[in-house]
């Protein structure tokens, strides 16, 4: 297995990846909820979902089973299978780029559309889950 990185600023996705598993360990086990570790938890979870979706378009690593690992742990962060969000975003959402036939459309978002949440797309979903952490961990 290939351990050698496609860039070297994929280092700082590591250590993004790094920090943000210690901060949901340490949560989960041992402190509990503490409101500046749950806030600096929910910006580095932000961040992992960018990565996210840089990795699904560019893999970090040169070994194609160093990325499928790394996509199951990014997971766990971004809260939808990688392997179901490739299809969707990379074939679907990019050949049509929110025009007709693009099923995750979003330029609809804040227009009224579908139900409550959906009406304001992405950011609203982010923020009940931030909401609703809390009571998970507790």
């Amino acid at each position: 297995m290939n351990l050698k990185l496609k860039e070297k600023a994929d280092v700082k996705s590591l250590i993004y990846i790094f920090i943000t598993t210690t901060l949901f360990i340490a949560q989960w086990i041992w402190i509990g909820v503490n409101p500046f570790l749950y806030t600096w938890f929910l910006f580095m979870s932000v961040s992992v979902a960018v990565m996210t979706h840089n990795h699904n378009h560019l893999p970090m690593w040169r070994s194609k089973a160093m990325n499928l690992l790394t996509d199951w742990w990014l997971t766990v962060f971004y809260g939808f299978p990688i392997f179901a969000w490739i299809p969707t975003h990379n074939k679907n959402h990019h050949r049509y780029n929110n025009r007709d036939g693009d099923d995750s459309i979003t330029s609809l978002c804040g227009k009224g559309q579908g139900l409550y949440l959906e009406r304001f797309g992405h950011c609203s979903r982010l923020f009940l889950f931030a909401l609703l952490l809390p009571f998970v961990f507790s």
